[in-house]
């Protein structure tokens, strides 16, 4: 199966600076996911894309379709990790027209699968470990892209989604069988060579400059290790050594320069090396959100991706160690990030800022402005909250919202609301929070 000819969706550099791992650590499993995300990204495109009709909903412009395999590798990986390479003895990746033995489904307690196989179902590792891989590694990343970084809300029942969840592991099935007995036989050994080769291919002065860059890391003044700690220096020289395409920098410009005005000026921080755990959440939970509610073209995985980039520099460039706490932040709070990220955008998409303002103003007394945090989500899209500032409950409130089930309980709305015949209305919503930003609020 080869992919030269095929279109790079991301490049070798991109691939190493996204992954959690340095180079010397980069193994065979590494490897095929690299290979997989850009084969996935180009059958996408050209083999499914191609041949549905050009109004579909699902169709995304080539670099989404990017940041989709990217996804799709990502969650593949850690499932082959955690499972077929973890605790499983079944080695499905590499053994995959094996029949089951009922005692290992048994020792996974996978009903459906075994009463497949006491019915005298033809039941084989291909059959598990595709069965697997759609409901545990593609259909999740396919809700989870449209959702968040597309807007849409889909659902198990989608026709449109299941084929092509279909499709996709059918090529992940297709690749696997062409590249697992290579590369998957021995997961963990070091694929190093191979990424070496590839940046090589990529350019070919590569082995000089980071030769270059070893020498200049042991010359003795080492400035660019222990030099000034300022924030605005240090952002400054990450930007000037950063080589990612022009639409990335623009936004790693946006989200750096918001990360050293909330530093220098809203926490009167002067050194990266000043930052503490609570401004970390400061920043990411309430300070950020604020700030790019209405900026579409940032989503919740720029943000991630960006400062696990920058935060990983500064690790090594200035011997700083914020990427800890950077994430475990994201690991605790990144899914209510994307919520109510999402649930903002959706709700401006339907609602006009202005003319919330304008009611607002002419319904006089009658309104209440406040934090109200959401203690109920009723079926039949109402909403319960509560006033964290005076505690005080309001029951029966309607949000003109596309579809309230996506608003999550503790969530906080920085709201106006008004008085009906049946409980309260939203007429205007500011932000909304995660639950993880009250002490910021208060």
């Amino acid at each position: 199966m080869s992919t030269k000819s095929e279109k790079t969706y991301i490049s070798v550099q991109e691939f190493i600076s996204s992954w959690e791992k340095e180079m010397y650590e980069l193994n065979h499993l590494d490897y095929f996911i690299f290979k997989l995300i850009n084969h996935l990204g180009y059958q996408i495109e050209h083999n499914y894309f191609n041949s549905i009709k050009p109004s579909n909903y699902l169709l995304v412009d080539p670099e989404e379709i990017g940041t989709l395999s990217f996804n799709l590798g990502d969650s593949l990986e850690s499932f082959l990790e955690n499972n077929c390479f973890g605790d499983c003895a079944m080695s499905c990746p590499t053994r995959l027209d094996e029949p089951v033995d009922p005692e290992e489904i048994r020792a996974r307690n996978d009903q459906l699968q075994l009463i497949q196989l006491e019915n005298g179902a033809d039941f084989n590792k291909r059959n598990f470990f595709v069965n697997d891989i759609l409901n545990y590694v593609v259909i999740d990343t396919l809700f989870d892209f449209y959702h968040y970084e597309m807007g849409l809300n889909l659902d198990d029942t989608d026709l449109s989604l299941i084929q092509f969840a279909d499709f996709i592991s059918s090529i992940l099935e297709k690749f696997m069988d062409a590249q697992a007995q290579t590369l998957l036989s021995n997961p963990k050994d070091s694929s190093t060579e191979l990424f070496n080769k590839l940046m090589y291919d990529a350019n070919p002065t590569w082995g000089e400059d980071f030769e270059a860059a070893l020498e200049d890391e042991d010359d003795e003044s080492e400035i660019w290790k222990y030099g000034d700690l300022h924030i605005h220096q240090v952002i400054e020289e990450y930007l000037s050594e950063l080589k990612d395409n022009e639409n990335e920098m623009v936004l790693v410009h946006k989200l750096l320069e918001r990360f050293q005005v909330y530093a220098e000026q809203y926490a009167g921080l002067k050194r990266i090396d000043e930052i503490e755990e609570e401004d970390m959440e400061e920043f990411f939970l309430f300070w950020l959100i604020r700030e790019i509610t209405f900026e579409k073209d940032i989503s919740p995985y720029t943000i991630k991706r960006v400062f696990h980039k920058f935060f990983k520099w500064l690790e090594l460039a200035r011997e700083v160690d914020l990427k800890n706490r950077y994430d475990r932040l994201m690991t605790a709070h990144f899914a209510s990030m994307q919520n109510v990220l999402f649930c903002s955008r959706s709700y401006f998409d339907r609602n006009s800022v202005i003319d919330g303002v304008i009611e607002s103003n002419t319904c006089g007394d009658q309104v209440i402005s406040g934090l109200f945090e959401i203690e109920k989500i009723l079926k039949n899209g109402l909403i319960q909250v509560r006033d964290i500032l005076l505690n005080k409950k309001y029951l029966n409130v309607q949000i003109n919202f596309n579809d309230t089930a996506k608003l999550i309980n503790r969530a906080i709305l920085s709201a106006t609301m008004k008085p009906t015949a049946y409980g309260w209305r939203c007429v205007n919503i500011d932000y909304i929070f995660p639950q993880a930003a009250r002490p910021f609020l208060t």
